[in-house]
């Protein structure tokens, strides 16, 4: 026979009623390999050590019957001995072998425990400049301006101003514009009280609201409410609708840069100089088009990934969407039938990929 690369074979040796000084024994020695261009490479990942693949078993099968051959005499003290050493000793190797196991496997486990701890807190710590309890949420630092000559020419003492550039809603506090940045709000809320006008209520992040302080923040000062009230309901509509849409794009944001953070480092995908092969006239999902727009582009297939390119992108953080071969972890093909006329492609990764703002291990 003929070998080829990329086969694989099992190589098995097997010994048996070896002979030894004291005792009749067998062995089986078993390694997996791959046939490659240049030789053939030991893919067997198990331990090596005697110590971890050894095992003592005794045939009682096979001492009841030379014990039936031989005539019935009463076995001599040095017999009894060397039968129990055998016996307990078999037995004391097996449960060091498996307690090593034991013990391994907890090491283990307690390594990616400490492992995904540090991680958490590397991530507190970047986002947040003083960390709480591991119950409680962290005061936000994060301040739109270094002073107020930053502040927009817009800003007044009298009115409410909302700075989109800078996270940063400006309220009047006794003839003067305070900073808040939206970080640092809770919730919003609008009331209208009929010929008394309309109530604004912004309610911000304090202590006791699932949040603990350091010892560094305990001497400070915090705001838990302010109230607005004004004649002109619209005003107010629409502060309150500007408010919580920067709060929604603040939140989003920072779940983008987490899940970014979060994310395996991968090679850049290597094109192929010549045309591979290519599935056009496709739909990606998750969409990478905002307000639910149906992205459409072609799958083509390079080096080490296929790549995925919009055809109409909106900017260039939605032009292309890279899978690597190697971070694919299943593939699955569906042909259509009476039921869907649709035809999915599904991959599922090992790693999470950014697919548009959002991290995800299924396309």
């Amino acid at each position: 026979h003929k070998f080829h690369a990329g086969q694989v074979f099992c190589l098995r040796l097997g010994l048996e009623k070896l002979q030894s000084k004291q005792q009749s024994y067998s062995l089986l020695i078993a390694d997996t390999l791959i046939v490659t261009e240049d030789a053939a490479e030991v893919v067997t990942t198990t331990p090596k050590k005697q110590s971890k693949v050894s095992w003592n078993v005794s045939d009682e099968q096979e001492e009841e019957v030379k014990t039936e051959k031989k005539e019935k005499k009463k076995p001599s003290d040095a017999e009894i001995k060397r039968a129990m050493e055998d016996k307990f000793g078999a037995e004391k190797s097996r449960h060091m072998t498996e307690s090593e196991e034991t013990d391994k496997q907890k090491q283990f486990d307690e390594r990616n425990r400490e492992l995904a701890l540090r991680r958490v807190e590397e991530q507190r710590k970047r986002f947040n400049k003083e960390i709480g309890g591991a119950s409680g949420k962290a005061v936000s630092h994060v301040s739109g301006y270094n002073g107020p000559a930053d502040f927009p020419n817009k800003a007044s003492g009298m009115n409410l101003c909302v700075d989109d550039a800078n996270m940063t809603i400006l309220v009047p506090i006794n003839g003067m514009a305070v900073p808040f940045h939206v970080s640092t709000i809770k919730n919003l809320g609008i009331q209208q009280q009929g010929a008394a006008g309309t109530v604004l209520r912004v309610n911000f992040l304090s202590p006791g609201a699932g949040i603990k302080l350091s010892a560094d923040n305990k001497t400070l000062m915090y705001l838990r409410e302010l109230s607005f009230r004004a004649q002109e309901a619209h005003n107010m509509v629409l502060v309150h609708k500007q408010i919580n849409d920067m709060k929604k794009a603040f939140n989003a944001s920072e779940k983008e840069k987490q899940a970014r953070d979060e994310l395996v480092p991968q090679e850049a995908i290597r094109i192929n100089p010549n045309r591979g092969p290519r599935l056009q006239t496709l739909k990606i999902y998750p969409n990478l088009q905002a307000r639910g727009r149906k992205t459409e582009g072609d799958l083509e297939a390079h080096l080490n990934g296929f790549r995925f390119t919009v055809r109409k992108a909106a900017n260039q953080d939605v032009k292309h969407v890279d899978i690597l071969y190697r971070n694919i972890k299943h593939a699955f093909f569906q042909l259509s039938n009476k039921a869907s006329t649709l035809i999915l492609l599904h991959f599922r990764l090992k790693n999470p990929i950014m697919v548009g703002k959002n991290s995800t291990k299924d396309i």
